[in-house]
């Protein structure tokens, strides 16, 4: 049993999205009509109960509260500074109104705990759920022309050394449904590459990318796999000027519609059944963009009809 005396107010971490991530630039780069949606017509839309982004979210927290734990506990700190994650997953979940899902990420966690036990040993953490504030910075003729640079944030899951003392970073991903193409898919990830560029610019040093696959439990049995990411060396040298394009189209459109030449609905659409329909179902805006801006979810006709 633990020595470490009680706390009577532990800490439980913020694990949500950072204030200018990737997320809103992949959503213009896929659809700027989404985009506007999503960010220029008024305040967005609370997705926090969605069930895939609700099990996730409760599954970082409490990873980032066993690691905070962990890291405590390595540095000869109290690891009670932080609040047990089972409990913190439980008064989070209450708050958020999320309670069916604990019993799953409950199961999830400590099957993984079960799993990882020998983190504590293999690995110094070294920060979890750390903000990375970077830059995307005009190439030499863009800044000769007074181009400037754009924010770029993202909050790491974890960073440690392992035992040859290499600094790895590593980000956790839930899912339903765990396959052997997950390494393909996040190898030409956006948020992994920013990811990436923002914590080398503040770590040069980083050896490598670790993505942290999680099957959930809601789907039957747990499943665990740590995969190192590949160096993609043409994405990594486009990466900053391809994200900076994307900037500059949004606010093309921006200054559009600040002139009165364009309205809110009139944004460029992808208009393709494979950028309409995602893997959980038809793009939440998908009515406004077939029945005008004041249409509600469920739009007015049925395939039934």
């Amino acid at each position: 049993m633990s020595t470490w005396p009680e706390v009577d107010d532990p800490a439980v971490i913020f694990t949500g999205p950072s204030p200018r991530g990737w997320h809103r630039l992949q959503q213009a780069a896929e659809c700027l009509q989404r985009y506007a949606w999503s960010y220029e017509n008024g305040p967005k839309e609370d997705i926090s109960k969605k069930p895939p982004l609700a099990i996730g979210s409760l599954i970082h927290l409490a990873l980032a509260q066993w690691y905070s734990r962990m890291k405590q506990e390595q540095e000869g700190k109290n690891p009670n500074e932080f609040m047990d994650p089972v409990e913190a997953v439980r008064l989070v979940a209450q708050v958020q109104g999320n309670e069916k899902h604990v019993a799953n990420v409950v199961e999830t966690f400590h099957n993984y705990r079960k799993r990882y036990w020998q983190d504590l040993n293999n690995r110094r953490i070294v920060a979890v759920e750390v903000l990375y504030d970077g830059t995307l910075d005009p190439g030499p003729m863009e800044a000769l022309a007074g181009e400037k640079s754009y924010r770029l944030t993202g909050r790491l899951d974890l960073m440690y050394e392992d035992l040859g003392g290499r600094l790895i970073a590593s980000d956790h991903k839930t899912t339903g449904r765990l396959t052997k193409r997950h390494k393909e898919y996040f190898a030409v990830s956006g948020q992994m590459l920013g990811y990436a560029h923002i914590v080398r610019q503040k770590h040069p040093d980083l050896a490598s990318f670790e993505i942290n696959l999680i099957q959930h439990a809601g789907q039957g049995d747990t499943k665990f796999e740590r995969i190192f990411l590949p160096r993609r060396p043409a994405l990594e040298a486009q990466f900053v000027a391809r994200a900076r394009d994307i900037e500059k189209s949004i606010e093309l459109m921006q200054a559009e519609m600040a002139a009165g030449k364009r309205k809110v609905d009139e944004w460029p659409k992808v208009m393709s059944e494979l950028g309409c329909y995602h893997r959980y179902g038809a793009c939440d805006h998908i009515d406004k963009c077939m029945y005008g801006a004041d249409a509600k979810k469920g739009g007015s006709w049925s395939w039934a009809d």
